[in-house]
């Protein structure tokens, strides 16, 4: 509804450059911090925004920084696995398939299943790099 609306992309527009910037700010201070505390330190460098929360601020809390980690990666898999199930259950009502097939339950559940949790369990995510890049390429063009 709002999408439609010419007036409203160079508000949209501009909440989301601000948004990019101030989310590339993040990430580079956290790169900073972890180099001046690796740095400073004696131990073994920083490798994970819980040992830098550990260092800075106690371990005592640092399981909110798991927990927040966390439920990232699940709401964000949870995004995807619905928009996909959605995505698929138009595709298989197109394709004239019915019953169970057509059910955006079921398209939800075989996507996480068959999709989602093998790409989860991944010890290294290089092999992704290749398909990310073709991702950046499609949106780009």
């Amino acid at each position: 509804a709002i999408g439609d609306v010419p007036k409203a992309i160079l508000p949209a527009s501009s909440i989301l450059l601000i948004l990019g910037m101030i989310s590339a700010y993040s990430f580079h201070l956290l790169g900073r911090i972890t180099a001046v505390v690796s740095d400073e330190s004696n131990t073994d460098s920083v490798r994970s925004i819980g040992q830098l929360w550990d260092y800075e601020i106690g371990s005592s809390s640092s399981w909110l920084i798991s927990l927040a980690v966390l439920l990232t990666c699940l709401g964000t898999s949870l995004s995807y696995s619905i928009i996909l199930g959605d995505t698929f259950k138009s595709l298989a009502e197109t394709a004239g398939l019915g019953g169970v097939w057509a059910t955006r339950r079921f398209n939800v559940a075989a996507i996480s299943l068959l999709g989602v949790y093998p790409l989860c369990c991944l010890k290294s995510l290089a092999a992704l790099a290749p398909i990310s890049m073709a991702g950046v390429v499609g949106i780009i063009v």
